[in-house]
């Protein structure tokens, strides 16, 4: 009885484990498209005025530096870790 609660028990925290990992792979993959993006940016820019007016519209595009900030740091918007 024990033991089947225990494996009851380990097997949904592998499942949930998994669903945090690919969960988790989705966001990285999105922050690592974003940096590709503002590093194309930076390259193809000529002054650091317009650098700056191009990465600042091209995180807008992608959801905004708050939104991108709360990815960053594992938080869904609106809420305090």
């Amino acid at each position: 009885m024990l033991l089947r609660r225990v494996r009851k028990t380990q097997v949904a925290a592998k499942e949930k484990l998994k669903s945090l990992q690919e969960q988790h792979r989705g966001i990285e993959e999105k922050l690592v498209g974003v940096l590709g993006k503002v590093l194309e940016t930076a390259k193809d820019s000529e002054s650091d005025t317009d650098v700056g007016k191009r990465i600042r519209a091209l995180l807008a595009k992608q959801g905004g530096i708050e939104t991108l900030s709360a990815m960053r740091n594992g938080q869904r918007l609106g809420q305090q870790q």
